[in-house]
């Protein structure tokens, strides 16, 4: 293989090499080196980035909806703090970084400060709503001090009710106390946090309400949000010591004749979470038991209710319905009937880890969804029994349901079997069986990307030939699913090209960026590119094998996309840029002095950006020879690591995929 000079030195012109000593300042300026950072995320493996854009998080599937619809309090305070304006947004939006939260800060400061009391102008009303309201939005905050300025304002409740001169009434309910546990939960302090609270708060109450019902004592509502604080555990990590207590106090709740504290719906899932939360088959096998509990308890009472055995009121237990669920309305039914958020976190259970048969487990229990409960043991919980008209039916699957199965296999790199689920969600969408297994966009990325990670040969064309069905899908959303790609759906397809064998991979992948940028200008907003397809391309060439012709091809498109993303308002190149095109360099050229000058200019802009992180560091060991690499880093390839060199060098550095995430989003 041969590059001749002139497509050498021609592709070395648009990166000059300075001729100053190298250090920072000593940096030539360079036109494709600069533009305005925008990344949703950089590739630092481009064979993992699409399931990390695509699956996002599948245990948020299987709850968040959940959470949006019963967490959400009420927002029954005229007088509250916060107006809502434009900026805050509507009740049921998080609370902004930064501008919100501080808002809230002060808004909290400015009611718990004593001389506002005595305040009349611009006075923040202090009355019960407020402070609830002001709890409730430090739930949604996110703060690391939230659990902290909830209990001050929970205690500024009991000040101002002594002090008769707040205008709160009788002070505190076991619905202000259940907020307080529940911005706990939301914090992820754990559950033992949130129950040493209650402990602590409820000792010594004797208020009564005018019913003469105790005014501090705590309902199903309250003790669902320690089991929920348990569930979102992250400090310390999840565990099996988390879920056996959530387990625990659950089956307490059971056995209390209380009807106020039996568990719901609700208090159930926070239990499977925590076994699924654990991260291993054993959690699964846990979270299914409690699924098959409920099952089994809410047929029994179902069937000695029909017989007459047992008098009052009974309900389906389905939650979705119920008050805002702080403690004013509770519902006094017996066992919750199984709801789709059960079934879908156990789903999530299985399909968090990608080991060998978790995939189908997690099918196993989707075929049963709309099915027949059985009262069986876990051997018999496949049998039907569809003559006894007393057996309820599980919840049909949802869409939610679907995705959590096709993120299990595309997690396995098996795209036959999750386009198989794509084509039965269709199928039973368009015939009306299941009108709540429509396909989102999310489906069909998921499907595609299970094609990327598939080792089949043909697994980028499987992945495009999904993509072009999206692009050109007809119809309405009452006879077609017509579903259209959006951003992820690109970029899962290049990089689908990225991953493959193919020949020509390169070209392909950037005739998919052209298409995405021209659907972009035409006003397709959610199309709009960013430095994850540049990467994506660049490393497509990286990797494209084939004769001189096409390896030089490759090395072009990728000096093309280096120019382009400097000229575009897209973004700019980070460390995973440059360090892709560092394996472009040691792949697509020969050993020659170009060569040697291109990777010269390159590491010296990108340490001027301020861009060497450990990838590109682990490129320079590989495509710098011994003799350049201590020219250009000062020390020796086998010995030196990412902190002997200058800080300026790798300040703007971002590591982690997660931490991208959180930084650059």
């Amino acid at each position: 293989m041969r590059f001749t000079t002139v497509s050498l030195l021609s592709l070395a012109t648009i990166l000059p090499c300075p001729t100053s000593a190298f250090t920072p300042s000593g940096f030539a300026s360079s036109r494709i080196f600069s533009t305005e950072l925008n990344v949703a995320e950089s590739i630092s493996t481009l064979n993992e980035a699409p399931s990390v854009d695509v699956a996002l998080n599948v245990q948020d599937h299987s709850t968040l909806q959940e959470e949006d619809d019963e967490d959400d309090d009420d927002d029954d305070a005229p007088t509250s703090p916060i107006p809502k304006t434009k900026q805050n947004g509507p009740k049921r939006s998080a609370m902004k970084p930064n501008q919100d939260v501080n808002f809230l800060l002060k808004r909290t400061r400015q009611i718990l400060a004593k001389e506002r009391k005595t305040s009349t102008s611009n006075d923040v009303v202090k009355n019960l709503e407020t402070f609830h309201w002001l709890i409730d939005a430090w739930a949604k905050s996110n703060h690391p001090n939230a659990p902290e300025n909830a209990l001050a304002l929970y205690n500024a409740i009991q000040e101002y009710t002594n002090d008769n001169n707040g205008g709160i009434g009788s002070g505190p309910t076991i619905k202000t106390l259940t907020k307080v546990l529940n911005v706990f939960a939301k914090s992820g302090r754990g559950g033992d946090a949130a129950k040493a609270i209650l402990e602590e708060y409820i000792t010594g109450e004797d208020h009564d309400d005018c019913d003469g019902t105790h005014a501090m004592k705590p309902n199903v509502y309250t003790y669902t949000a320690i089991l929920e604080a348990y569930a979102c555990t992250t400090n310390p990590q999840p565990s099996f010591s988390n879920a056996f207590a959530a387990q625990n106090l659950c089956q307490w709740m059971e056995t209390k004749n209380d009807p106020m504290i039996k568990p719901n719906a609700r208090s159930y899932n926070a239990v499977i979470r925590s076994w699924g939360n654990c991260g291993d088959d054993a959690g699964a096998i846990k979270a299914e038991e409690c699924l098959r509990r409920m099952e089994r308890l809410y047929i029994k009472e179902q069937r000695e209710a029909m017989k007459g055995e047992e008098a009052g009121v009974t309900s389906d237990g389905d939650d979705n319905d119920e008050n805002d669920g702080r403690g004013d309305v509770v519902n006094v039914s017996v066992r919750p009937k199984p709801n789709i958020w059960n079934y879908n976190t156990v789903l999530n259970a299985w399909a968090n880890r990608s080991v060998e048969g978790n995939a189908e487990r997690a099918e196993a229990l989707l075929n049963q969804m709309g099915q027949t409960m059985t009262e069986g043991d876990e051997d018999d919980r496949d049998t039907r029994s569809d003559d006894d008209n007393s057996l309820p039916l599980r919840p049909s699957p949802n869409t939610i349901s679907y995705n959590v199965v096709i993120d299990a296999y595309a997690k396995n790199g098996e795209g036959e079997k999750a386009e198989r689920l794509l084509r039965t969600m269709e199928d039973q969408y368009n015939t009306g069986q299941n009108t709540n297994s429509k396909p989102n966009t999310r489906s069909y990325n998921s499907v595609m990307n299970a094609h990327a990670k598939s080792v089949e040969k043909n697994g980028a064309v499987k992945a495009e030939h999904i993509l072009r069905g999206m692009i050109t899908a007809e119809g309405d959303n009452d006879s077609s699913v017509g579903v259209k790609p959006d951003f992820v759906s690109f970029a899962t397809v290049i990089n689908a090209w990225a991953r493959s064998f193919e020949h020509g991979k390169a070209e392909r992948a950037l005739k998919l960026y052209r298409e995405m940028v021209g659907l972009y200008e035409q006003g397709a907003k959610s199309m709009r590119p960013n430095v994850v397809i540049f990467n994506a391309i660049i490393n497509a060439c990286a990797y494209t094998i084939g004769d001189p012709s096409e390896q030089r091809q490759a090395m072009l498109i990728a000096n093309t996309m280096f120019r382009e993303l400097e000229a575009s308002p897209f973004g700019k190149p980070d460390q995973i840029t440059y360090g892709t095109f560092l394996k472009v360099c040691q792949n697509q050229m020969p050993n020659s002095e170009a060569k040697g000058q291109m990777v010269n200019v390159v590491f010296r802009k990108c340490a001027r950006e301020g861009q060497v992180g450990q990838f590109v560091l682990d490129q320079m060991k590989t495509v710098a020879s011994p003799k350049e690499f201590v020219a250009l880093l000062g020390g020796a390839s086998r010995t030196l690591i990412l902190d002997d060199l200058p800080h300026e060098w790798r300040c703007n550095v971002v590591e982690g995929k997660r931490r991208r995430r959180i930084t650059l989003l």
